[in-house]
């Protein structure tokens, strides 16, 4: 995957900072028709100093568009 320069962090604590404070991330997948699902996550970024782990969590299983719907009964 291509990687900016301007998003490619050199100093681990800037980094850790930033996903502290911006503690979610979008998976992309998509339904039962082809189309896109987006599926926001929480993340927790424990404190170590390595590995570098993020931790998340999914709770409901449909939300990953694996069988979702589109109308007005999406779930």
């Amino acid at each position: 995957m291509y990687l900016p320069p301007q998003f490619n962090a050199k100093d681990r604590a800037v980094a850790c900072a930033l996903i502290r404070s911006h503690p979610f991330a979008s998976l992309i997948s998509t339904d039962d028709t082809g189309l896109p699902f987006v599926t926001h996550l929480p993340l927790h970024l424990p404190e170590q100093d390595e590995p570098f782990v993020l931790l998340g969590h999914v709770a409901n299983p449909i939300r990953t568009g694996a069988t979702c719907r589109r109308g007005p009964k999406r779930w």
